[in-house]
Parts: C-alpha cells; structure tokens; sequence
C-alpha cells in the first residue's frame, strides 16, 4: 500500500483510528463521531476520481460484513473547479484504509458549526458605532461575542501603560527600542491608541492581546531602523 507524505500505513491507521474516539467534551465537543470530510487532492483526472469512490464503496462494503451496518460510507460528493471532496461516515478502519489511498489529500473529522452569539454595547462613543452600523451617530456597537480572544495587536507606539484597567490584564511587554529610557507611556499616546484596539470599554477587539513596543519617549521622532 502506498505511503502518503512518506508516512507508513501503519502510522495512518492508528493517527485515524485516533480521530473516530470520542473526543472529551473539555477538548472538542463538535466533533461529529465517525462522521470524515476527505478532501482529493487537486489535478486528479475524472476518470480517478470515479475510480477513487469506487474503492471507497469497496473498502466500507467488505466492512460492513463485520459490522452491524451503523456506518453509511459515502453520503455526500463536493466538486467546484479543482477541489473534489466527500463526506461521509465510516469506522476507524475504514477512515483508516481511506486516509492511506495515495489520491487523498486529507481527511478531517465532521463538527457541528455554531453561529456567532453576538452582543450589543450601548452608550458607546462614534468610532465603535460607525463599525457595526451603516447609519451615522449610532450609539450601539455589535460584535461577536468571542471579542478576538486569542488573537494580538502590536503597538508600535510611545508605550502602554500594562497596568491600566482597560487592558485587564491583557496587555504585555513586546520591545523596547529606547533602551536608553524605561519602558513607560510618558506621552499617554500608546496607551490611548491600545485601548481603542482593545480596551474593554473603548476598544474594537476588547479580549485581543496587546503586545508594547516602545518607538517613542519624550520626543516625537525616532530613526526607521
């Protein structure tokens, strides 16, 4: 059997075998169990493709003998241009089997998609309200509830002051490049600027992580490099 990305079959079948376990809810929840996406991969000819599902019905046939018919195999077939995939439901062999076909570009479990809980703050200043608004002078902002947790802003500026209030915690030390002076928002302008990207009340991102790097200090210029 051939071996994908140079990766025995053996490996393959037990990293898939891995996959079809039910995952513990404090790790992926959306995990559909047994249920795979398996993506082609691209230049692959019709005629292989066809040829392909053929041994996928194959592979999930010679297993249902030993099984008591749960798994479905082949449900759905996805083409747009150069993409080819299917999804369907198969056991951990089979999956298995599936993955280690020399066509197969990946496979993915299935997981059920939640849409975004959103939320509204109101009494908020002009900026936040142009953002999620068409009309002008809104006084409400709508964002997603995730608020870019897990994502960061880098503040080339004149410092942030980290232990301010707005940031709750949120904000670090990133680079000081007037090592010459201590790493302090002397002007307030890096501070400001912060907590328009992601202070808790004024801030666009308001769970982002902001990352200091200090260009500025007293002055209001600083060489490129």
């Amino acid at each position: 059997m051939a071996e994908p990305h140079g990766i025995p079959p053996a490996v393959w079948y037990k990293r898939m075998a891995s996959l079809v376990q039910a995952a513990p809810a404090e790790v992926d929840a959306d995990i559909i169990p047994n249920q795979f996406i398996v993506q082609l991969k691209p230049g692959i000819p019709a005629s292989a493709i066809l040829e392909h599902h053929q041994v996928v019905w194959e592979l999930h046939s010679r297993g249902l003998s030993q099984r008591d018919g749960v798994f479905s195999g082949l449900e759905k077939i996805f083409s747009a241009g150069d993409f080819n995939a299917y999804a369907g439901t198969f056991d951990s062999a089979t999956i298995a089997e599936i993955a280690a076909l020399p066509e197969v570009l990946r496979v993915e479990p299935e997981r059920w998609v939640h849409p975004a809980a959103l939320v509204t703050q109101t009494d908020v200043e002009w900026h936040l309200g142009s953002i999620s608004h068409r009309a002008e002078n809104s006084t409400e902002y709508i964002y997603d509830d995730s608020a870019a947790e897990g994502t960061y802003a880098y503040v080339v500026d004149s410092g942030i002051r980290l232990s301010h209030e707005e940031f709750e915690g949120r904000a670090s030390v990133g680079y000081n490049a007037v090592n010459e002076f201590e790493n302090v928002d002397r002007t307030g302008h890096g501070t400001h600027v912060a907590s328009i990207l992601a202070g808790k009340t004024y801030g666009v991102a308001k769970k982002a992580t902001v990352i200091d790097v200090k260009v500025f200090h007293w002055g209001s210029v600083c060489p490129r490099e």
